[in-house]
């Protein structure tokens, strides 16, 4: 039963360097933003002290800064380790730490609609509308859960902006974090961390509703969409490619083994060993591929 004026929390995760875009995020979304309902923002820090403002409608949860890409890869599961304390709403969202709403969108623009069956809420990716199906970035390893398979790569959606009702996205939660603990026991992390397995999981699904890119639109960028909620662009805040220890592109990286080794305990990941396929082998420490400096990641 949704309240008549519905509860939604919002997830954020905000430490290290990220911590810089919470003050311009709640100042925009509580002035912007499903102004017909109430708002939570639910937030990690690793500084439970220094996030401003503090409010009512704030609510803390520490979380240490960890190298990139655990802080986007495992997202779902510091959802999982709050799902007690978030029964009181109605709808959940995550968002990403840099995001500013630019205008006003209402429950009827963003929410689920519940008389065309829809639970979930994701937003198509602005780099990849319209682009062939060869372009999109859908995960391409049989061996990993995010994997799609060619015929149902389409409509590719990014992983700034998504949630739904809260027991959909709560369940959603639960999937991805079994999911990408899966894929790290082999070794494997996905093309593109949470947004793959996001995108294999709502292809599962048809109750989706799915918003244009306008409601996840780059700072900078030119385009057909006037933004409802923009990205802003990250580099003018710091460096963003040695944060993320980017390398030149057509290069592959694996994570430093002292990560591995740090998550072996809580993941129990098996040492290596050879999968069906003679020409694959389980890596010791997950390997990602490193980005194109064109290729948009939000």
């Amino acid at each position: 039963m949704i309240n008549a004026r519905p509860k939604v929390g919002i997830f954020y995760i905000c430490t290290g360097k990220y911590r810089v875009f919470f003050p311009e995020f709640f100042q925009t979304f509580t002035t912007y933003f499903l102004l017909d309902c109430d708002l939570t923002f639910l937030v990690f820090t690793d500084t439970l002290d220094y996030i401003e403002p503090i409010d009512a409608r704030v609510r803390l949860f520490h979380q240490e800064d960890q190298p990139w890409p655990w802080p986007t890869l495992l997202r779902f599961h510091m959802m999982q380790r709050v799902a007690t304390q978030c029964t009181d709403f109605d709808y959940l969202f995550f968002m990403n730490a840099n995001l500013m709403c630019n205008q006003v969108v209402g429950s009827a623009d963003f929410l689920p609609r519940h008389d065309r069956g829809e639970h979930l809420v994701a937003v198509q990716h602005p780099g990849y509308l319209g682009k062939p199906r060869a372009e999109l970035p859908f995960e391409t390893n049989p061996l990993s859960t995010a994997y799609v398979p060619p015929e149902g790569r389409d409509n590719y959606c990014l992983g700034g902006i998504n949630g739904g009702t809260a027991s959909a996205f709560l369940a959603l939660a639960d999937a991805l974090a079994a999911a990408v603990d899966s894929d790290l026991t082999l070794g494997l992390v996905a093309r593109w961390h949470d947004e793959s397995h996001f995108n294999r999981y709502i292809k599962s699904r048809d109750d989706v509703r799915f918003l244009s890119p306008a409601y996840c639109f780059p700072e900078g960028w030119d385009g057909p969409y006037d933004p409802m909620i923009k990205l802003r662009d990250k580099s003018r805040f710091f460096d963003v490619n040695f944060h993320k220890g980017w390398q030149p592109a057509g290069r592959s990286r694996p994570l430093p083994a002292r990560l591995g080794r740090a998550l072996k305990p809580l993941l129990r990941l098996r040492p290596p060993e050879r999968l069906g396929n003679s020409n694959s082998r389980v890596r010791d420490t997950p390997t990602m591929q490193a980005d194109p400096p064109w290729e948009p990641r939000f």
